[in-house]
């Protein structure tokens, strides 16, 4: 998986911002990412699909991977994929 090549993260203050770099489809203003948002962002680079990045975070917050915050985990990955601010 990769983050969209066309965003780049930003913190100021304290906030979690993707800044779009260049025209592009998936968002041309300020995107702010809650804490959860942003190690998702930051750990996609590593995984190599949907599944391995989901495990990742569940992980890291210690999820059991078949809970039901697990489950949201995975639904939040989908819903970035559909944004294109992660491409799978």
């Amino acid at each position: 998986m990769k983050t969209n090549p066309d965003l780049i993260l930003r913190e100021i203050y304290g906030k979690s911002i993707l800044m779009p770099i260049r025209y592009n489809e998936a968002s041309n203003d300020p995107v702010y990412l809650n804490d959860a948002a942003a190690l998702i962002w930051k750990t996609a680079p590593t995984a190599k699909n949907l599944s391995e990045l989901q495990k990742s975070i569940c992980d890291i917050y210690g999820l059991a991977v078949d809970s039901a915050e697990a489950c949201s985990v995975e639904k939040f990955i989908m819903q970035l994929m559909e944004k294109k601010l992660i491409i799978g």
